[in-house]
């Protein structure tokens, strides 16, 4: 991450990207350009300064034929994803989104509130370009866990993800992160097919869904 400052009105440009070493020099590959603006007051509950986004490289992207790849997960399944997923988010926990760097095999970990679980998809949104998106991005396989921390037991999918533009779902990923008391701007909506499901216990984990064999679908993520 670098920054570019105006000190004597502290406004400026930040940019967000991977450091790569080229004859003895740090270039930076950009994927995000933020125009930095100071917020009046001082609030230590806040940051000092605010962020907008200006420009994102998209190149990374994955491409699906999603319609020609879909399977939908049966409906009495998706009622019980359901009902963990709600228990789960009442009680404070959010999703664990779990990836990899495909090019070096170094793992990712991090929260994510799931708002909607269809027989299509999990859907979580993401409001900068971090190691999460970029890895989902990638062509690499994606679990995502939805675990109840104080009884020990959840749901773990295992599958790809894309994304979509869908206005109707980026509105509704940001007015659930009001609720939660994140007031930010989604860049990404990501669609989670899970290929695989499992169900979670302290004791175990028992295999409760395949869409196809592992070969078959882990070329398409």
């Amino acid at each position: 991450m670098e920054s570019i400052w105006k000190w004597d009105n502290p406004t400026g440009l930040q940019v967000k990207g991977i450091a790569k070493e080229e004859g003895g020099k740090f270039k930076v590959e950009i994927f995000e350009i933020y125009d930095v603006i100071p917020r009046a007051g001082v609030d230590l509950n806040i940051p000092i300064y605010r962020k907008k986004l200006m420009w994102m490289e998209t190149k990374f992207m994955k491409k699906f034929n999603f319609d020609r790849n879909f399977k939908p997960v049966p409906q009495n399944m998706v009622q019980e994803l359901n009902s963990v997923r709600e228990k789960v988010h009442r009680k404070g926990f959010p999703a664990v989104v779990l990836t990899i760097n495909p090019s070096n095999g170094v793992p990712n970990v991090s929260p994510r509130w799931i708002v909607e679980l269809s027989d299509k998809s999990w859907v979580y949104g993401d409001s900068t370009r971090h190691k999460t998106q970029i890895n989902a991005e990638s062509p690499s396989p994606v679990a995502i866990a939805i675990y109840d921390f104080s009884t020990e037991t959840g749901v773990l999918g295992v599958g790809w993800v894309s994304t979509t533009e869908s206005p109707e779902l980026k509105k509704k990923i940001e007015d659930f992160w009001k609720t939660k008391g994140f007031n930010a701007q989604v860049i990404r909506v990501n669609e989670f097919h899970p290929e695989e499901i499992y169900r979670l216990s302290r004791i175990g984990i028992t295999k409760i869904y395949e869409s196809r064999k592992r070969s078959e679908w882990v070329k398409l993520s």
